[in-house]
């Protein structure tokens, strides 16, 4: 009996303990952006304060109606302006063709476009399921001008939206305040500076997101020895990146010759950016192999190299067991659909509006607009072509790729339209070599990625079109 009662004290003991360790994983979760309108016994109860400060259409701001253009992220978003119903103060439409880059006043959301920071993700969703869904948005200068910030593009604005049913505006900026996914340099003498910074106290308290305590983890950001960012950031500032370890997520559209070919699709540009991650060497094992499917959304880790003029990823990394540290690849999801973004002659010309992209990118925390060459940016991106009269063809006759075929063809059948496919080794259904033969006098449409060759020698290279499979060609 002795031993029994010491047996139970001791299993209660240790539940005890158990219970404990359980109490305190649980108030190191996130909030998770859920509002604790009721807090418990001693606790402050929550405050909707995007629910008190109301629209003043009286007031002297000027204020305008718009609807969305682009979701950009959590603190910035493109609208067009409505050219009817606007409600007062200006006489001039400021922005260009209609459109108004709003950068959002006193709030500074985690960044998710450029270099992504934890919470990033979570504070660019919040803002877009609000703007996506508003029936109704309103913007707000913070005096009786409008003003713009320091790139001189962006307004400064306070966003009011209406979702349907909803008879009052709630202010955006605000509203992200109170669920902890932004900072902010607000003082009280700022327009709504009393109640924004009630709200940052609140956010702040309640360890919300961007104020969580250092062992609570964005669940969406990788932490560890890589920077992770958006392919389009990488690509637009790649050299900057060379030898470093860098994290991005992109889908696969070709696996060939020990490379990956990988590329994003960037909504604000409507654009396809595009690289290629080298792991022949990189020392992957089943399970990293194995992931590196066409049409599987992954996040690459790898350092940035430079071969023949081009710029990769090398040194992949994967770890079943640690997937979520940004120097190892992970698998998103499986099954995307390959873009195969429709190209003409004019995009490999750099000269032409076709061959030219001008992308807003981040410079010191700044957005500017620089200008790149198309194939620049979509290189090792998904490209289709069509009407391309195949006018004569080189077949390699050693190395590696014997047998891989550079076909000169005319866009359309014009000769002055010139474009290059280069096929890997290609074989037919039975295993049998396909022949140059099998292609000079064609017509053919091709699926394939934008590729850069560098003649052994020279220094400047040129933009053609690599083929992977029979499958991408279609004869007409």
């Amino acid at each position: 009996m002795k031993k029994l009662t010491k047996f139970l004290a001791m299993l209660l003991l240790l539940c005890v303990v158990v219970g404990s360790f359980g109490a305190c994983n649980n108030e190191s979760q996130p909030n998770g952006g859920e509002n604790n309108q009721q807090g418990g016994e001693g606790e402050a109860q929550w405050v909707d304060y995007a629910g008190q400060l109301k629209l003043d259409m009286d007031s002297p701001t000027l204020k305008w109606e718009v609807t969305v253009k682009q979701h950009i992220d959590g603190d910035t978003t493109h609208f067009y302006i409505k050219s009817a119903g606007n409600i007062n103060g200006i006489s001039s439409t400021p922005g260009i063709d209609g459109i108004l880059k709003a950068r959002y006043l006193d709030i500074n959301t985690p960044e998710s476009t450029g270099k992504i920071e934890p919470w990033g993700k979570a504070a660019s969703n919040f803002t877009k399921e609000r703007v996506m869904n508003a029936e109704s948005i309103i913007i707000e200068s913070e005096n009786d001008k409008w003003n713009v910030d320091s790139t001189g593009e962006r307004f400064l604005v306070y966003v009011w939206y209406k979702l349907p049913g909803q008879e009052d505006y709630r202010n955006l900026n605000l509203e992200i305040l109170q669920e902890g996914l932004a900072v902010s340099s607000t003082s009280v003498d700022a327009l709504y500076g009393e109640i924004f910074t009630k709200a940052i106290g609140q956010a702040s308290d309640n360890a919300k997101y961007v104020y969580a305590p250092a062992n609570v983890k964005d669940p969406e950001f990788p932490y560890g020895d890589a920077q992770f960012m958006t392919l389009k950031n990488l690509k637009v500032n790649i050299a900057d990146y060379l030898g470093q370890r860098v994290a991005f997520e992109g889908v696969i559209v070709k696996n060939s010759g020990g490379s990956v070919y990988i590329e994003s699709y960037d909504e604000t540009d409507g654009f396809y950016y595009g690289i290629s991650a080298y792991y022949q060497t990189s020392g992957l094992d089943g399970f990293g192999l194995e992931i590196l499917q066409v049409g599987n959304k992954i996040r690459f880790a790898g350092v940035v190299g430079e071969f023949n003029g081009s710029y990769q990823i090398t040194d992949l990394k994967y770890d079943v067991w640690d997937t979520s540290n940004s120097k190892n690849m992970n698998l998103i999801s499986t099954g995307h659909e390959i873009g195969y973004q429709e190209v003409n002659y004019l995009h490999f010309d750099p000269r032409s509006n076709e061959g030219s992209v001008r992308v807003d990118v981040m410079v010191e925390g700044e957005e500017v607009t620089k200008e790149f060459a198309f194939a620049e940016l979509a290189q090792d991106a998904s490209v289709s072509m069509k009407n391309l009269k195949v006018v004569s063809a080189y077949t390699t006759k050693q190395g590696n790729s014997k047998g891989a075929i550079s076909l000169t063809c005319y866009v359309d059948g014009d000769s002055s339209k010139v474009i290059t496919v280069r096929t890997i080794v290609l074989r037919d259904k039975d295993g049998n070599l396909i022949t140059q033969d099998q292609f000079i006098g064609k017509t053919i449409d091709v699926l394939g990625t934008i590729d850069y060759y560098l003649p052994e020698g020279e220094v400047i290279g040129s933009y053609q079109i690599a083929l992977y499979s029979m499958d991408d060609v279609t004869f007409h």
